[in-house]
């Protein structure tokens, strides 16, 4: 793969930031998930990859698992 994302490894303001989206959603939304890329310059799935990292990191550590929020266009 030629395409392969830079480890990316959050500073301390990044990490809060995250830490604290992530304690009011483990799942964000694509837009919120844009918008976090965006402020903080980085590519929307290293985002992505960040929160699917955390919640098996709190997982493994703590076995709190976490439930996906329905999809607002499913019936």
């Amino acid at each position: 793969r030629t395409n392969k994302l830079i480890r990316f490894k959050p500073e301390d303001s990044e990490t809060t930031l995250l830490v604290t989206i992530f304690e009011k959603n483990a799942y964000p939304s694509r837009g919120l998930r844009e918008r976090i890329a965006e402020h903080l310059g980085l590519n929307m799935r290293q985002v992505q990859l960040w929160f699917q990292n955390k919640r098996a990191s709190v997982k493994a550590t703590t076995g709190v698992t976490f439930e996906r929020p329905a999809r607002k266009d499913s019936v």
